[in-house]
């Protein structure tokens, strides 16, 4: 892909809630979801480290893109299922299968890319 002019990346994967499948629900009940639907994250990065220190050590290095950042949003240890921004609040859980609301990855992670590049 280099060869052809591609830039690559390796993408994390987002941080999961540890029960996600009850966040939807919580967030449309509550008249507060910022403050009342918080979560904690999943063990699922346990092969995380390894991930990004094998992309820092490959020659050519291979840029990480991590999400982390934007998608586990607070001081922990639990995070809030909705971003508030500029534009109000939007979602950024949904589900199990496809946890990312494509309204967040549209708004906020689409311009928000680059400068998740290390």
């Amino acid at each position: 892909m280099r060869a052809d002019g591609a830039t690559v990346h390796l993408v994390t994967a987002s941080p999961l809630p540890a029960d996600v499948a009850t966040l939807p629900s919580c967030v449309v009940a509550s008249s507060s979801p910022t403050t009342r639907c918080r979560f904690r994250l999943t063990d699922a990065d346990a092969g995380r480290s390894a991930t990004l220190a094998a992309a820092r050590q490959a020659s050519p290095r291979i840029s990480v893109l991590d999400l982390t950042p934007l998608a586990a949003r607070g001081s922990g240890p639990t995070y809030s299922p909705v971003h508030t921004g500029t534009d109000g609040p939007v979602q950024i859980y949904r589900g199990v299968s496809n946890h990312l609301t494509a309204t967040w990855s549209r708004e906020v992670l689409a311009g928000r890319l680059a400068t998740l590049t290390r």
